[in-house]
This record gives structure tokens, C-alpha cells and sequence, in this order.
């Protein structure tokens, strides 16, 4: 499967650069997770190939990479992760045996509300490349956001205005760039524009700050709000 998946992706591009001026970047694997983790590793213009029967595969590509290029690891489940089990990158999460990873998350009768298998048994099979997630189709997003999250030395002051300026506008441009190519796809322009900061440090019941308006009408005119 994984043969023909790499030639299909290497066709693709070929038609692609037949037809247009851009190039594709390609991941293979046997699951959703792999192939997605691929595909941003080698750009631009080249397919990626991970089997996670391939130990050297999994400890040249995968491994080295951190909990938070998961899915589901890279907020405060990632942070209470990588604190308890000690752990930073997906390779050191292998290195544990189930029984570890299980007394720090024992089952709950919870853990199948949000996954299905406990949480202890999915961050093992993860961290060896193999996930159960389907591959399903892309839905239209109910929002969309640009965001950044500023941890230990990278941690903003809020008096610096000079860099608090450059963050907000570099994330605006983002932010506008997605919803540029939103309107395009769906033909539709943002309702409510909402900005939101969490800040560090501080009483944990006030430490969120969330400010929203009515998004202009007009294409042109809600890109200048942004």
C-alpha cells in the first residue's frame, strides 16, 4: 500500500507542476498521524515514506520530534505529559514501558469519552507510530483562529509594547491569511472577531482576558479590523 501510495503522490506532483507554478509535499504511512508528521518534513517538493515497522525510520523521523507535534499533546495534556513521565520528545516517551505510562494516567471511566482506548495505552501506542484515528473527510470550520502560546524564556512582558505590537500584528497576518483563503473556498466572511490573552503568573480564577466585536460586513473592511 505504501508503494502505491508514494507513486500516486509523485504523479500527483508531477500533473501539478504540468498545471500550476506551485510544488507538493507528500507523507506516507500507514496511519493518519504518520503521514501528516511526514509530509511537513521534508518541503518543499519531496514525499516522505514512514513505516512504523521500521525501527530506524521511526528513530531518524519520528522520534526526535516533541510531544506537541501530536495531536492532543500540545496544550496542558502535553504539559502534564511531559511533567509527570519526564519526558520531551516522542523518543523518550517510547522508551517507557505501559506500566509506567499507567500509574502516572490510570484508567478513568472517562477515557473513552474523549478517545477509544485509555490514555495510557494511547500515548504508548503513539509514541511507537501506531494510531487509530480515521481519516475523515474535511468539515468547514465553525471558527478560525491564529494563535501562539509564549512559555518560560519566550514568555512576553506586557510592558514591552514594542514586541507586544510585532506579535499582534504578525498574528493578524496569519489570521487574515486564513480567512482569505476561507472566503474563497466557502464564500463567507467572520461574524464576530474575538481576541483573547491568557497571562502567567497570576490569581489562576483571572488570568484570562477576552475582548469581541461584530465583524464588518465587507471583506476589505474586516482585514482592516483584523
Amino acid at each position: 500500500r505504501s508503494d502505491v501510495s508514494n507513486a500516486f503522490s509523485v504523479k500527483v506532483d508531477e500533473e501539478k507542476q504540468q498545471e500550476e507554478v506551485f510544488t507538493l509535499s507528500a507523507g506516507i504511512s500507514s496511519n493518519k498521524t504518520l503521514a501528516k508528521l511526514a509530509s511537513g518534513l521534508k518541503k518543499p517538493n519531496r514525499q516522505t515514506l514512514i513505516n512504523p515497522a521500521d525501527d530506524q525510520a521511526l528513530r531518524q523521523l519520528f522520534h526526535p520530534l516533541p510531544l506537541s507535534r501530536i495531536r492532543g499533546l500540545g496544550g496542558k495534556f502535553g504539559v502534564e505529559v511531559a511533567e509527570k513521565l519526564k519526558v520531551s520528545t516522542l523518543g523518550d516517551l517510547a522508551q517507557l514501558p505501559i506500566f509506567t505510562i499507567e500509574k502516572a494516567f490510570p484508567p478513568s471511566p472517562t477515557d473513552h469519552e474523549k478517545m477509544p482506548t485509555t490514555t495510557a495505552q494511547f500515548l504508548y501506542s503513539i509514541s511507537r507510530g501506531f494510531c487509530m484515528e480515521e481519516v475523515l473527510d474535511r468539515t468547514k470550520p465553525k471558527s478560525i483562529a491564529s494563535s501562539k502560546t509564549f512559555r518560560g524564556q519566550l514568555a512576553l512582558d506586557p510592558r514591552d509594547i514594542k514586541t507586544v505590537r510585532k506579535w499582534c500584528s504578525e498574528l493578524c497576518a496569519e489570521l487574515t491569511e486564513r480567512l482569505d483563503g476561507d472566503r474563497k473556498e466557502h464564500g463567507r466572511t467572520p461574524n464576530l472577531l474575538v481576541v483573547s490573552v491568557k497571562l502567567s503568573g497570576i490569581n489562576k480564577n483571572d488570568n484570562a482576558i477576552s475582548r469581541s466585536i461584530q465583524a464588518p460586513r465587507k471583506y476589505n473592511l474586516y482585514v482592516e479590523e483584523a
